[in-house]
């Protein structure tokens, strides 16, 4: 019904709404490739609809809702991101702002712990150098995220594969600092106890 109420009034007053009513509808049925596209037609051509805003936020939704798992390609996870992002800077004040907040929070924690992930990929293949450049990049583009701890432990024993026992030891030091009574405070503390017996 809805489907064919667009189709049919083009220049109804209601049909804005009706658009975003048919991309909901397409999330219950977990469409959401069909919900993207209504999604992107009410944002793009009623702009001033009352509809508009919570359209923007809606497709951020469902574009999140096409990415694949965590060991996958994230194409769809930075389109969500920045849809996200975008809906804040274009409908400040908007009632689904702090929801859109804590989801740009959440899906930068998950683009970080990516990175994390590959840099430890390196390391384990004895490859401190590509595994650097992962955890520098967590530290530079995701430095409010959690993962920028995991990055720091990183580094710390990329400085270890590459002989520079010193800096590890210091970088590590500053982690058990940084997270006392926590996992990778015991990780740190297990790995600088390692090179400072090396060291020895």
């Amino acid at each position: 019904m809805l489907k064919s109420y667009v189709a049919n009034n083009g220049g109804s007053r209601f049909v804005d709404e009706a658009i975003y009513r048919l991309g909901m509808s397409y999330i219950g049925a977990k469409e959401y490739p069909s919900a993207q596209v209504e999604f992107e037609r009410l944002v793009r051509d009623y702009p001033e609809s009352d509809s508009a805003g919570s359209a923007s936020y809606r497709l951020g939704e469902v574009l999140f809702d096409q990415t694949r798992g965590k060991d996958f390609d994230q194409e769809y996870t930075h389109k969500a991101l920045e849809q996200w992002q975008d809906y804040l800077v274009s409908y400040p004040g908007h009632w689904l702002n702090a929801t859109a907040q804590r989801r740009v929070a959440e899906v930068r924690a998950r683009l970080a712990s990516k990175l994390a992930d590959a840099g430890h990929l390196y390391l384990k293949l004895k490859l401190p150098g590509p595994a650097r450049v992962y955890f520098r990049r967590v530290v530079n583009e995701y430095a409010d995220t959690p993962g920028v701890a995991e990055a720091r432990f990183g580094l710390a024993m990329c400085d270890a594969q590459q002989g520079r026992r010193a800096a590890a030891i210091e970088q590590l030091r500053q982690v058990e600092a940084d997270h006392p009574g926590g996992e990778l405070a015991r990780r740190a503390a297990s790995e600088r106890a390692r090179l400072e017996r090396r060291s020895g």
